[in-house]
């Protein structure tokens, strides 16, 4: 609660220095919409505790299909975006309902805020938060400098080209999400090598993942986008393939930083990410400079493999270190047997 009002504030704030008076509206619906989908993910926080993520599974499908239905329904009637997400509100909010019912089979969800415990809370996870949001922001900085440079019309014709490649966004979450409880217990029960083999198989299904994308967008692609937006979208294909490349990098930057956390190495996730941020603002200039839209791919691509290779050699730093106080204490307990 306390970190959603937070937010709230902190984006009313960049809005209002950022956009346009005529997108306050939109983007405030569209904050409230999230803000329910943050809640919802720590019920889910429970329920993934506990093994079962069949409830997860339940009220996702349940709000993608309802939230889905209201936006295509509304907006088709009224070309109205503030009214297609106040839609998509009323519709997906009831379902909080479900999940408290699920998440109350575990635990009592009774809210009791202290000062205290939130100030340590938020000491702790504070470096998760703000890696977060420093990996939220250079994918912001690359859109919003394409749209500040090149219009509205090139952000809008982006942003569409790209929306299948969400698939494998969505897909690598599936992948790594339920096999964070096991890297955390792994690392916790110090097994060296299953910790390293579950990061490996990871590593190589999102790839395989990516692999498989490219030849089916090569293949249905343009089909796809024709019927999703048009045949005016078409001639615009091209930007499609870097977009996949920079979604699955995007994926894999979310996963390392969700095992440093798992592994307790908050920082770690900051690092990696605080430095994507840093060198995303002249490489977006220089990308887009240079390839237009695609130089938004490009750029963020750049960015995020910069932020996996800090995040590994912090992650094999943080885990070799753990991993060998285990093989020194088992070796001088053997010695003096």
């Amino acid at each position: 609660f306390l970190t959603i009002t937070g937010a709230c504030v902190i984006i009313a704030l960049y809005v209002a220095l950022t956009c346009k008076p005529e997108t306050f509206l939109p983007v405030a619906l569209y904050l409230a919409f999230r803000g329910g989908d943050i809640f919802i993910d720590v019920l889910h926080g429970i329920d993934q505790q506990n093994y079962r993520m069949d409830y997860c599974g339940k009220s996702l499908g349940i709000r993608g299909i309802l939230f889905l239905a209201a936006f295509t329904a509304v907006f088709g009637l009224t070309n109205n975006l503030s009214l297609a997400l106040a839609a998509m509100i009323c519709v997906t909010y009831p379902v909080i309902a479900y999940d408290i019912r699920q998440a109350r089979r575990f635990e009592p969800l009774r809210p009791k805020i202290s000062a205290s415990s939130a100030k340590n809370l938020a000491r702790e996870c504070l470096p998760a938060v703000l890696g977060t949001v420093c990996f939220m922001a250079v994918t912001s900085i690359a859109r919003q400098m394409l749209g500040s440079t090149h219009g509205e019309e090139a952000l809008g014709i982006y942003a569409s080209v790209c929306t299948p490649a969400v698939i494998i966004q969505a897909g690598a979450d599936y992948i790594y999400i339920p096999l964070l409880r096991l890297f955390a217990e792994r690392y916790h029960n110090k097994q060296a090598e299953e910790f390293r083999s579950l990061f490996l198989k990871v590593t190589f299904a999102i790839l395989a993942l990516l692999v498989v994308c490219l030849i089916g967008f090569f293949l249905f692609g343009r089909t796809l986008l024709t019927l999703a937006f048009g045949p005016s979208i078409v001639p615009y294909a091209y930007l499609l393939y870097p977009a996949l490349v920079c979604v699955v990098l995007t994926a894999y930057v979310e996963f390392l930083g969700d095992l440093l956390i798992a592994v307790r190495m908050m920082r770690g996730n900051l690092i990696g990410n605080a430095i994507a941020l840093v060198f995303s603002i002249p490489c977006s200039v220089i990308c887009i400079s240079i390839w237009d839209m695609n130089g938004v791919s490009f750029s963020i691509s750049a960015c995020y493999l910069l932020a996996s290779a800090i995040m590994i050699f912090l992650l094999v730093k943080r885990t070799a270190n753990h991993f060998k106080s285990s093989d020194s204490s088992r070796s001088t307990k053997d010695h003096k047997l």
